[in-house]
């Protein structure tokens, strides 16, 4: 067993009589062929693929058969909602760790947070994420934009500009936007920019000062507490805003199932009234579909994220609304802190754990087939949260490639989408993004990973190939892993 250190180029890659699963559904077994990139056929038998010798070092080694019967191949996962730490809390984490534990977790695309040091709220350090991640990354890496300046709250960051450099997704994550007349103006100015998207961590923080869910267990542990309506109220303000403004918005990392998600789903009535069913969209991390407060008890601070694990009933809730539809995605909201840092007192260690590498196992092994009042938690809606369905949230508009104008077609690469004249782009020529698009189709970006579904596996921290380890699921029992990530083509992680 191998984890590559970087990328891993062959001329053709050939995965013979894998379970596909194609982003919606699984579409039983196929031969998929990979070449220049892209996935050039799916089918049954396919021929042999051949290539002309390469030595892997001057350029792409000769083709690769690869025999995945009774494996799983995948598109490649998406996560909306990650930290890579870089620049500034590089001791944490870094983009070349952070990607490796992504590769290793199936991940393709990871859109980082800008609560780094500094902000990512000016077009230089964007540049600079960006940049770095296509020299030493082992993903696509899609920095989020801060909407205010050093995510203070006061003033509008430089959002045409970071929009030029790549971002499409607006977050000042790590807390909520202080004044709403700037988060008012933040999101009519999004608004204007084809395939921007508000990303909202939503929570008040006159609410939000304690270090654990506000309940019977904080009570019983003597610790203060976060509110759930903290979270309420500052999700009915987003999606308030969104609609007024014609901004759409993810309400991400949805922790108060019982108070937020029923503002969610009244969010997305109203825009599906409107026309603008993209409007509003949700997504939660696993975590919380794992854990309640009593965790805390249990691992300390390990269990200590923001938002904070919240009641049994929450749990239930979140639950339910993967079954019926209500959630868009799924996310790790991975959050590498060192293990100093969090074996300080509960009231001193930072909120978060780590997730790239445990998130899939954790979904096989405890989530899929879970009964609700909606119906089962299936395993091909787990898969599509994490590949169609944040694929469709990036990809309304992810960037202005006039060749797109095909898209949309079966086997395309998802449409792209423009709100501005050519007139009005004559002098603004954002950078085009390109991301995972969520799909298995001939013609569309070899973005993939082969799972063993029935691999078991004990979670230890310590095996984690991320610089840090801290996570409350040490010990814990996971089903599913990924032996294979191929991203634009190149291996990323191999396990074989």
């Amino acid at each position: 067993m191998r984890s590559c250190s970087k990328m891993e180029h062959y001329e053709q890659l050939i995965f013979r009589n894998a379970t596909v699963f194609d982003g919606e559904a699984f579409i039983g077994a196929r031969d998929v062929l990979v070449q220049d990139g892209r996935i050039a056929a799916v089918g049954a038998s396919l021929d042999s693929p051949s290539s002309s010798p390469g030595d892997g070092e001057s350029g792409p080694a000769p083709a690769r058969e690869i025999d995945a019967t009774g494996l799983w191949l995948c598109p490649g996962f998406i996560d909306l909602h990650c930290h890579l730490r870089d620049p500034g809390q590089t001791w944490k984490g870094d983009i070349a760790s952070e990607t490796r534990a992504a590769a290793a977790g199936g991940f393709t695309t990871v859109v980082c947070m800008p609560n780094t040091q500094p902000a990512i709220d000016t077009p230089s350090i964007a540049e600079y994420v960006r940049e770095k991640a296509l020299r030493e990354g082992l993903a696509r890496v899609s920095p989020a934009g801060a909407l205010t300046r050093g995510r203070e709250g006061l003033q509008l960051a430089e959002l045409a500009g970071l929009y030029a450099a790549g971002c499409r997704i607006f977050t000042d994550d790590g807390a909520d936007t202080l004044r709403p007349d700037v988060f008012l103006h933040a999101f009519e100015f999004l608004s204007m920019l084809p395939g921007a998207r508000a990303l909202i961590h939503t929570e008040v923080p006159e609410l939000a000062h304690g270090v654990m869910h506000e309940g019977e267990v904080s009570a019983r542990l003597g610790q203060s507490g976060i509110h759930h309506l903290s979270e309420d109220i500052a999700s009915a303000r987003a999606i308030l805003t969104a609609l007024a403004a014609g901004c759409p918005v993810l309400i991400t990392h949805i922790a108060s199932g019982v108070g937020t998600l029923p503002l969610v789903r009244y969010g997305k009535a109203r825009a599906g009234a409107m026309g603008r069913p993209d409007l509003v969209a949700a997504d939660c991390t696993f975590n919380h579909l794992l854990l309640t407060d009593e965790a805390v008890e249990r691992y300390g601070t390990a269990a200590k994220i923001n938002p904070p694990f919240r009641s049994e009933a929450d749990r239930l809730a979140l639950l339910e609304a993967l079954a019926d539809g209500t959630m868009d995605a799924l996310v790790t909201d991975h959050a590498p802190h060192t293990f100093d840092e969090k074996s300080q007192e509960l009231s001193a260690a930072p909120f978060g754990c780590v997730g790239f590498e445990l998130m899939l196992g954790l979904l096989l092994g405890h989530i899929a087939g879970t009964q609700t009042p909606a119906g089962e938690i299936t395993v091909e809606r787990l898969l599509s949260l994490m590949t169609s369905g944040p694929a469709r949230i990036l990809g309304v508009g992810a960037s202005l490639d006039s060749a797109s104008s095909i898209a949309g077609k079966a086997g395309q690469d998802p449409p792209l989408q423009s709100q501005l004249s050519p007139a009005a782009l004559a002098d603004f020529q954002p950078v085009l993004i390109e991301t995972s698009p969520g799909r298995i189709a001939a013609g569309l970006r070899a973005d993939l990973c082969l799972i063993d579904p029935e691999a078991r596996w004990t979670i230890d921290p310590q095996q984690l190939v991320g610089k840090s380890k801290n996570t409350p699921f040490g010990g814990w029992e996971a089903k599913g892993r990924v032996l294979m990530t191929v991203c634009g083509g190149r291996v990323t992680h191999d396990a074989l």
